[in-house]
């Protein structure tokens, strides 16, 4: 079984609604996303569905276990969007006066950074999160025989 991750970063005004940036790639999956994985299927573990994101853009690697530099950790809205693909959407915003540049991200199976497992990481091109550009995440997973 292989697991594929694609990942769209969208950057969009948020009084017009026009996208400003939009960034594609492909991702990671970490060590302690794969043992996860293995244990959802054995019913020994619950599944992911939280997305994080941050500003460290260290490339990623299979040893990594959270982001380099979180900022922001929510639910995301999780659906199984065709044959062996599900997709993890959240779109982020932030109060008036804050800040971040983003340039990674990652699907989790907790809300808190402490103790949670991580499946996958992802850098990208920064995009910048503001109180007037909110940041939309769009992960997709599909599994596959090779």
């Amino acid at each position: 079984m292989k697991l594929r991750i694609n990942a769209i970063i969208r950057s969009f005004d948020g009084f017009t609604g026009k996208t400003t940036k939009i960034t594609k790639v492909h991702n990671l999956i970490v060590n302690s996303g794969l043992e996860q994985v293995a244990k959802i299927i054995g019913k020994l573990s619950t599944g992911f569905d939280y997305l994080a994101i941050g500003t460290d853009n260290t490339s990623p690697t299979n040893s990594d276990v959270s982001l380099g530099t979180e900022v922001e950790r929510e639910q995301a809205s999780v659906s199984y969007v065709a044959d062996y693909k599900v997709k993890f959407d959240k779109t982020f915003s932030v109060g008036s006066g804050v800040s971040h540049t983003v340039v990674e991200a990652g699907i989790f199976d907790s809300a808190t950074e402490s103790g949670s497992i991580m499946l996958n990481r992802l850098t990208f091109d920064a995009h910048v999160l503001n109180s007037d550009n909110p940041l939309q995440v769009i992960i997709t997973i599909t599994v596959s025989r090779s």
